[in-house]
């Protein structure tokens, strides 16, 4: 019989480490791989809490710079991670057989910089960049991984991570920050242009150096031979201050100065990235040993995700919730109940029901999408159909020529449904804004959400779906940087990159 975690089947063993096992699995429900990390859950119950908390914290980071975390399923001893599954190396592999150019460097630097950013924005602190966290999969592309001991930014820090790439306030157990995370970047780029880390004796954990005794300058030539910028040496310099508050304060600085010198060095036709993993990527490390899933995993069917259903979340909250948070459960049921009947009766046929309408697409024309209006509007379509039913929807005759829907015991009538929905995108260089909007018979509500022009398929079907689950369940959303007012008009670059500060 094969193996399962919750809904998940398993293949084989990936990995086994000193924080847990890793497996590689197969969703079959959408017909993707995936790795699945199985962690044994701490006696303590705080402890079983924070170790939950942390997993949903990961699971809220959607960027393509870091290794998704699509599920969390758990048991009474057991929690395990239903990951992205990425084929390919960590950068700590390769760099045991060769040291990489400047090009190299600032692209693996610049990619490492972007997941940090999208920590930041979760108000997430990594904890533990390393090269062994980084992957970097077949297409070239690095991948941040194991936010094992993420940490809520301002959060004080427990003094756990690699020694090599501890900051000072990790090791004094003060709070942290996103320039905990920068500190341990720039041991990631002294590491990639010098061959060896920053405070070489970093094992030994010496405070009292690691405050008062700056690392070596770097030498002027890398690895390859090739100059080392000076702008390159300063930034490296700055971001190993041991004081937080003498360090960038933000990735959005960081990443402009590594795309600037980029700017300088000689182009290339190749991914560098790509080039210097090429003979040490692969799909996966076959490990000949039969899974050994804990049982109740086994047995285990519920996501521990709050993003999941209400029921799962309810459960999720019973079982790691507190004392009064469980009577407060209790004390709200009769609440819930009439909660209830009240979606139930909106719900009733005679609602009335949405119309998709025609949308409002713009795009410059020196910008690429991977996907079309045609298949945004398809997916939106099935989902709309997935949450209300055939009857639930009537589609303009504008979109596609097909009989008028309504909703079973209305009469049909030749006026237009009073709700509509209409998708909305604008598209320039800088990104694209997608929109959707919804008109209750005068009342309107919109949600957004911005997501890159050379995203794949995926990141947009994600990006829409989660959209209109906020626009459908209540709530309007807009990007802090997006005041649009309609597809034409698209956030300048510099607030699209402030947003990310």
């Amino acid at each position: 019989m094969t193996p399962r975690v919750g809904p998940y089947r398993v293949s084989r063993l990936l990995n086994s480490g000193g924080q847990g096992s890793v497996y590689l699995g197969q969703d079959d429900r959408l017909g993707r791989p995936v790795a699945i990390k199985v962690y044994a859950l701490p006696a303590d119950r705080q402890q079983q809490k924070r170790l939950l908390h942390r997993a949903r914290l990961v699971a809220s980071i959607q960027n393509q710079r870091v290794v998704q975390v699509h599920d969390v399923i758990l048991s009474r001893e057991h929690l395990a991670l239903i990951m992205e599954y990425v084929p390919g190396v960590d950068l700590e592999s390769v760099l045991k057989h060769r040291r990489p150019d400047l090009a190299t460097v600032l692209a693996i630097a610049t990619q490492t910089a972007g997941a940090i950013a999208a920590a930041r924005q979760k108000r997430i602190v990594h904890g533990d960049i390393k090269p062994a966290n980084l992957l970097i999969n077949t297409a070239g592309q690095v991948k941040l991984t194991d936010f094992g001991i993420a940490t809520p930014s301002g959060a004080q820090s427990r003094g756990e991570g690699s020694p090599a790439s501890l900051a000072p306030e990790q090791l004094l157990a003060d709070t942290v920050d996103v320039r905990t995370d920068l500190f341990a970047l720039g041991c990631l780029l002294y590491r990639l242009i010098a061959g060896c880390p920053p405070w070489p004796d970093a094992e030994a954990l010496d405070l009292e150096r690691r405050l008062n005794h700056p690392p070596e300058p770097l030498s002027r030539l890398s690895g390859s031979g090739e100059v080392v910028p000076e702008a390159l040496a300063e930034l490296v310099a700055d971001l190993l201050r041991p004081n937080p508050e003498d360090r960038p304060s933000n990735t959005h600085s960081v990443r402009q100065i590594l795309r600037d010198i980029g700017k300088l060095a000689p182009a290339r036709a190749d991914n560098p990235v790509a080039t210097f993993a090429g003979p040490w990527l692969q799909t996966d490390k076959l490990v000949p040993q039969t899974p050994q899933i804990p049982m109740g995993l086994r047995r285990q069917r519920r996501s521990a995700l709050l993003r999941g259903s209400p029921w799962e979340s309810l459960l999720g909250l019973w079982r790691f919730g507190t004392d009064w948070q469980r009577g407060a459960l209790i004390a709200l049921l009769p609440v819930s109940l009439a909660l209830g009947i009240g979606v139930a009766a909106w719900l009733w046929p005679g609602r009335e029901p949405l119309m998709l309408v025609p949308p409002r697409v713009e795009l410059s024309a020196d910008v690429a999408i991977p996907v079309s209006s045609d298949w945004l509007m398809t997916e939106l379509e099935s989902a709309l159909r997935a949450r209300f039913g055939e009857a639930g929807l009537v589609v303009s005759e504008a979109i596609r020529p097909r009989p008028v829907l309504y909703r079973s015991g209305r009469e049909p009538n030749a006026l237009p449904p009073r709700r509509t929905l209409q998708l909305g995108l604008a598209c320039s260089p800088n990104g694209c804004l997608l929109e959707l909007r919804h008109d209750d018979d005068g009342r309107q509500r919109r949600a957004q959400a911005l997501v890159l022009a050379d995203a794949p398929a995926a990141d947009w079907r994600r990006s829409m779906g989660e959209s209109l689950d906020l626009l459908l369940d209540g709530e309007s959303t807009t990007p802090a940087l997006a005041s649009w007012s309609g597809p034409g008009v698209m956030p300048t670059a510099e607030a699209r990159e402030a947003d990310l500060r």
